[in-house]
């Protein structure tokens, strides 16, 4: 292989694989889907004796997460720039307290044509 073919190491963002999300959106979006369908799944089902149910019924409920918020949060990202929604979200994490941020927020993130 040539040296100026090889380019992979000059691609810093990561590519699309699902609904206008990538890996790290889609698997946080699996993550919250599941551990919350879990726990409300566990609650509502033990007073009734099927509370070994709450799996399935969590995984279901997260392919479905994937797949709507997927699709909101595509729709969401499009005409900004790659990563705003991370940095949003670490900006207002570091609002509440929760997480510092490594950086200065000094104003809008925008892209002008």
């Amino acid at each position: 292989m040539d040296k100026k073919d090889d380019t992979a190491h000059l691609i810093d963002t990561e590519p699309v694989l699902l609904l206008g999300c990538n890996n790290i959106e889609i698997f946080s979006l699996g993550a919250l889907g599941f551990i919350f369908s879990l726990v409300v799944g566990i609650v509502l089902l033990m007073p009734f004796g099927m509370s070994f149910l709450a799996l399935p019924f969590s995984f279901l409920i997260a392919l479905a997460t994937i797949y709507f918020g997927g699709r909101r949060l595509g729709k969401a990202k499009e005409g900004k720039p790659d990563g705003y929604y991370n940095r949003y979200l670490r900006m207002k994490l570091s609002s509440l307290g929760i997480k510092k941020a490594n950086y200065v927020n000094a104003g809008y993130w925008r892209i002008r044509r």
